[in-house]
């Protein structure tokens, strides 16, 4: 299982210059780097990854935004919602196998035990990777797809349609 807290978008290719290799044009970098990383992680159908969905309020299904953009079924993504289940204003959305997990305002620490409290669709995937492990500790044959299946279908729907995960339920029903 892995954890995937980053994304990318074509926008993080743009330089300020351009490259008269072909080759070398933010746009095929942007290209080459996500159908690379889309193979590597159908090629590993035995992983699970679990991807956070990223903090720019934008619709997955429509934007470049990989790895979170990639329907592949041991994908599972993960959106941040508030403490009321509401979905984070922040979070992006309607990936093709989606949850959400709280997100928004959950104290942690930095190393040295400083305290801290962090808000993003990160926070909101190791959560979702948590389950994913406690899942795995229960039931070590469960593939990654079975996975994704059960927090998905043992999730809860919140106010505003969002499916988030719930650790109990899913736990007590594996």
């Amino acid at each position: 299982m892995i954890n995937v807290s980053w994304n990318r978008s074509p926008s993080l290719y743009a330089c300020a210059t351009t490259s008269a290799v072909p080759e070398m044009a933010p746009r095929h970098l942007f290209e080459c780097d996500r159908d690379q990383l889309y193979q590597l992680m159908a090629d590993s159908s035995e992983v699970l990854f679990v991807v956070a969905a990223g903090n720019s309020d934008l619709n997955i299904a429509q934007s470049e935004f990989f790895p979170a953009a990639f329907d592949l079924p041991n994908v599972i993504v993960a959106g941040a919602v508030d403490q009321m289940g509401n979905m984070a204003t922040f979070t992006n959305y309607g990936a093709a196998r989606m949850v959400y997990a709280e997100g928004c305002d959950i104290m942690s620490c930095a190393p040295g035990g400083v305290p801290l409290t962090l808000s993003g669709t990160s926070v909101a995937a190791a959560k979702v990777t948590s389950l994913a492990a406690k899942l795995l500790a229960l039931r070590p044959e469960l593939t990654p797809s079975e996975i994704v299946e059960h927090v998905m279908r043992t999730g809860l729907v919140g106010p505003d349609g969002t499916r988030s995960i719930d650790v109990d339920r899913a736990l007590a029903l594996i």
